[in-house]
């Protein structure tokens, strides 16, 4: 229930040590029974957003003042990340619901009027999936679309044999006539199947990759006996080659047809637990991945998901991503939070 900010001990000077800068704790009576701040994220303004397991949202300013809060209503648990657009939506999923909270600029808010929207989506079964961290949807909402083009969210649900999610994220086109039997705000909806015409089942529990209309999802479905039992003790696990997952997906959202298919799947490639990212420039996709019992970092074609390249790095536990985001860093350099600390891959000279 505490922010805590860190800078230069030497204001302009990174080389300088870090040093804490003050603290700022959340008013009594705002989390209740246990609750617990779960993400953070800024405004295109600049403005901290909050996020609690038991759905509270919360806005305050950099220099902590202005404190605000609100009740998503219902009995809802956050175990996401919470991505905000350029209009201060800000999306929220919980085991059955996606939100938009509306950040106007002084205020959160809940109002149709003000941009804000929330709906239903299948949250699958009570029990999550061995490795998940919760049940519904184990995935951050991802932002599709720029500019003047279909703006979308796209989200995975909880399912047996999940499915990509992608709403509308503004105003619901006027011609818009919704997919038959569901919620008019959903657009397009397409089964993760990872290749496999006959799966009754998938999981995935990474935020799905975007970039403009395409989003890759990747596999976190872990062999025996992990595939049964073990909750979270599969993620120690998953980089043996008899417990990891293997299968990667794209799919792409067509604006001329209004549909949502599967591009390419690659069933063979295993990004174990890592958040993939892309890179533009490149035009591949990067994961940490294991092959072997060897964890290593790969590289996948973004138009057809073929493996490019893979980089072995070692055995140990401490390069095990364990949930961790794949990153693209500065000098061509490729990162990964680890089980040991950070591991950083950097150009030959």
């Amino acid at each position: 229930d505490v922010i805590r900010r860190y800078s230069d001990a030497v204001h302009g000077d990174p080389m300088s040590p870090m040093a804490a800068t003050g603290s700022f704790s959340v008013p009594p009576g705002v989390l209740v029974g246990g609750d617990v701040i779960v993400g953070m994220s800024l405004t295109h303004d600049g403005t901290i957003i909050v996020v609690s397991k038991r759905g509270v949202v919360m806005s305050v300013g950099r220099d902590f003042s202005g404190f605000t809060s609100l009740q998503l209503p219902g009995d809802h648990t956050v175990s996401n990340a919470t991505p905000i657009d350029e209009d201060g939506g800000i999306y929220v999923v919980t085991e059955s619901h996606l939100f938009r909270v509306q950040w106007t600029g002084t205020a959160l808010s809940l109002d149709e009027a003000d941009g804000a929207w929330s709906v239903e989506y299948d949250g699958g079964p009570a029990e999550p999936a061995p490795g998940r961290l919760g049940p519904g949807s184990g995935t951050t909402p991802t932002l599709l679309g720029t500019g003047g083009d279909d703006k979308l969210v796209a989200i995975a649900d909880g399912q047996v044999l999940m499915h990509v999610n992608v709403f509308w994220r503004d105003e619901i086109p006027v011609d818009w006539a919704g997919l038959p039997g569901e919620d008019r705000r959903l657009a397009g909806k397409a089964p993760i199947t990872f290749g496999d015409p006959a799966a009754t089942r998938s999981v995935t529990e990474q935020s799905l990759t975007g970039r403009a209309h395409d989003v890759m999802a990747v596999s976190n479905a872990y062999g025996p006996p992990f595939d049964t039992d073990g909750g979270k003790l599969a993620v120690f696990a998953s980089g043996n080659p008899s417990v990891q997952p293997r299968g990667a997906e794209k799919f792409r959202w067509d604006p001329a047809t209004r549909t949502l298919t599967s591009a390419w799947a690659n069933p063979t490639i295993s990004c174990p637990n890592g958040i993939p990212s892309m890179s533009a420039a490149t035009g591949y996709a990067y994961c940490w991945g294991a092959r072997g019992g060897i964890w290593t970092l790969e590289g996948l074609d973004w138009n057809t998901g073929a493996a490019v390249f893979n980089i072995p790095l070692t055995a140990d536990t401490g390069d095990n991503s364990a949930y961790a985001a794949t990153e693209i860093g500065p000098f061509g350099s490729v990162l990964s939070g680890t089980l040991g600390g950070a591991t950083v891959l950097s150009p030959s000279p």
